[in-house]
């Protein structure tokens, strides 16, 4: 009960603030995008339109401001290639022989994308990155825990309905991309509590994706491992960190998942049926991207068209690449991967930038990355065109490129000091 009257009182103040403030509203409507009241308090009523009653407000605020300011910097590339892929959903939508279906997909990237136009360029100060960047983490962890102490209570909810509109591979996913963060986040909080705050995010989070049972799910997981270890600093409590999480995870790992996770990696003759059908749908994919290489069949039409290639309608092709190829054809997923592949470099050029300068800079950096290649990995074994989270994870990345560019050239020139030559010089009195 008091989580449904916190979540009421945000909507009710993010509904009036968003205008005056839009930040505060982008920050609440991340965490009701992130945490949906909706699924959580259900038994409270319909709470559909929560995210909408602050996100209103919000684009009004935004507009006020003239639409903030467009000096991106370094994040100028990641916004180009986020407008592109939007655009191009728009246009493969607009040829599609069926663009009522494809409607539905533009408003939901619509969702996306101006959220995220609202964050980086209003972004004020480094403070506005780094809550957005708990916020995500918090949010997962407090999911997290809900769903563990439901499967405590004898109900492994995640594995069979997975949370809300998302299945148990969906959700592990949304929960893979916030692994490293919330273990970044924890090793560079200052304070003690915030330290505890993360490092119990991130427990949370990692058991929850064991159980989901998603093999996507435990491979992304495994990527991350690797991914932290390659980014973080070199340092014992870091390498520390690392491996007690490495340790938990392969202890609280269950025969069953290790059976199941063991497929992926099996023969074309041992591979279960679901591990097969999807290598054929790729397939499929891969043939439809190639009949229609620019605007695809249109966003949502890869199900609808499934039937043609012998799968019943409505099948998805359980990869985010190979489905966004086969409706947005090869600009369409070009523009996708271009976003997250830029912002892994940018975040590793933050990373190197940091060690000598700012902290932040490494803790974004190494939050980014982790995030990104573990959501891209986990992402060819489900089709997720939806999810936020790893957009919200890009933003707080952007947003801080965009505000030290912006500081870096404001800041006055240093003029080096000038050295006459001796025949020049004043005379020096006697």
């Amino acid at each position: 009960m008091k989580g449904l009257i916190l979540t009421y009182v945000l909507a009710a103040f993010g509904a009036g603030a968003a205008v005056f403030a839009p930040m505060v509203g982008l920050q609440i409507y991340a965490l009701f995008s992130t945490l949906r009241p909706q699924v959580l308090f259900g038994w409270a009523g319909s709470m559909e339109g929560l995210s909408q009653l602050v996100a209103v407000p919000m684009l009004v605020g935004w507009a006020a401001r003239g639409f903030g300011s467009w000096r991106l910097g370094r994040a100028r590339g990641l916004v180009i290639c986020l407008l592109g892929y939007f655009a191009w959903n728009l246009i493969s939508m607009l040829a599609a022989a069926n663009s009522e279906v494809g409607w539905p997909h533009v408003i939901e990237r619509a969702k996306i994308v101006l959220p995220f136009l609202v964050g980086v360029t209003l972004a004020r100060s480094m403070r506005d990155a780094r809550l957005l960047a708990w916020i995500i983490v918090v949010a997962h962890g407090y999911i997290s825990f809900e769903m563990n102490v439901r499967y405590l209570g004898g109900v492994n909810e995640v594995a069979t309905l997975g949370y809300g509109s998302m299945d148990n591979n969906t959700f592990a996913i949304s929960l893979v991309a916030t692994v490293g963060p919330a273990l970044f986040l924890g090793l560079s909080a200052p304070r003690t509590w915030q330290k505890a705050l993360a490092f119990f995010c991130a427990a949370m989070i990692v058991h929850t994706v064991l159980l989901t049972f998603s093999r996507g799910g435990m491979l992304a997981l495994a990527i991350t491992g690797l991914v932290c270890f390659l980014v973080m600093p070199k340092r014992p409590l870091y390498i520390a960190a690392l491996v007690l999480t490495v340790i938990v995870t392969l202890q609280f790992t269950g025969p069953e998942l290790v059976e199941r996770f063991s497929t992926i990696f099996a023969s074309g003759e041992e591979r279960d049926v679901s591990a097969a059908s999807r290598l054929d749908l790729w397939r499929d994919c891969v043939d439809a991207m190639v009949k229609r290489p620019i605007v695809g069949l249109g966003p949502g039409n890869w199900p609808r068209m499934a039937s043609e290639y012998g799968w019943t309608e409505g099948k998805e092709a359980h990869s985010l690449w190979f489905q966004s190829g086969a409706e947005l054809g090869i600009p369409g997923v070009g523009f996708l991967l271009m976003f997250y592949l830029l912002a892994t470099w940018r975040a590793i050029q933050l990373i190197r930038q940091g060690r000598n300068k700012d902290p932040w800079f490494v803790t974004c950096g190494c939050y980014t990355a982790t995030s990104v290649v573990g959501f891209m990995a986990a992402a060819q074994f489900v089709t997720v065109e939806g999810l936020e989270v790893p957009y919200f994870t890009v933003l707080v990345l952007a947003a801080t490129l965009r505000l030290h560019d912006e500081e870096a050239e404001a800041a006055p020139v240093e003029q080096p000091a000038v050295t006459l030559p001796y025949a020049f010089r004043p005379a020096t009195p006697r």
